[in-house]
């Protein structure tokens, strides 16, 4: 088992340019199962059926 504190670097930076293209990145190299409930925790379902309906 691992122990890290908290607090570092990490936790407190974010990166601007993976923030940007994560959606994208994620539906690129995911698949569609997993990309789907990505969008489900992260946007809902309703927002989730609909990028699928509109294929965004």
């Amino acid at each position: 088992m691992a122990s890290f504190s908290e607090g570092g670097f990490s936790s407190t930076v974010k990166d601007q340019l993976f923030e940007s293209q994560r959606d994208q990145l994620f539906k690129q190299y995911l698949k569609p199962a997993s990309y789907y409930r990505y969008l489900n925790r992260t946007i809902g379902l309703l927002g989730a059926l609909k990028r699928f309906i509109l294929n965004k």
